[in-house]
């Protein structure tokens, strides 16, 4: 043996059986409520995505959709396979539809409109995955410039319509 003191060893040999009894038994379970509020053969599609099975993957999910609507992960999940596979419309139909519905949380609400945005990059419609974010950037502009540049023409003894003139001529 090492110069280890017989201690050091107790203490190893005692740990290693307390971890063999804690995975036997079950000790210490991280997820309990939230793996068992997931239903089977959501994760089982899950699996099959990790070991890179899309086609067994995508059987499963629409299983899961066949047996109860509301899920939402599984949603999202079989849209991403979609988009993946180059089923690209199938993909935004299922973001589409998960936007129509009018009990999604906002957080869902985000989530969908990223995945679509993404369905609609991956499908070449460069116009529509920009169209929210530019008309939101714009309407920012408009807010922040139109009186700042009021503010200029004041501050230099124009007038005010004069500073949003030179505003809308200079953002061209």
């Amino acid at each position: 043996m090492t110069d280890l003191p017989l201690l050091t060893w107790v203490l190893v040999v005692a740990a290693l059986v307390l971890g063999i009894l804690a995975g036997h038994f079950g000790w210490g379970k991280r997820w309990p409520g939230a793996l068992e509020k997931l239903h089977p053969d959501y994760l089982t599609g899950l699996d099959y995505l990790v070991t890179e099975q899309p086609d067994r993957a995508l059987d499963m999910f629409l299983k899961l959709m066949d047996a109860n609507a509301d899920t939402i992960e599984t949603h999202f999940a079989l849209g991403s396979l979609y988009r993946r596979r180059g089923e690209v419309e199938r993909a935004i139909r299922i973001h589409q539809n998960l936007l129509a519905r009018d009990a999604l949380a906002p957080e869902h609400r985000e989530q969908a409109l990223l995945a679509l945005a993404q369905d609609y990059l991956r499908a070449g419609l460069l116009d529509r995955a920009h169209l929210g974010p530019d008309l939101v950037a714009g309407v920012v502009v408009g807010v922040v410039a139109l009186p700042l540049a009021m503010a200029f023409a004041i501050a230099s003894g124009a007038r005010p319509e004069q500073g949003v003139y030179t505003a809308i001529v200079a953002g061209l």
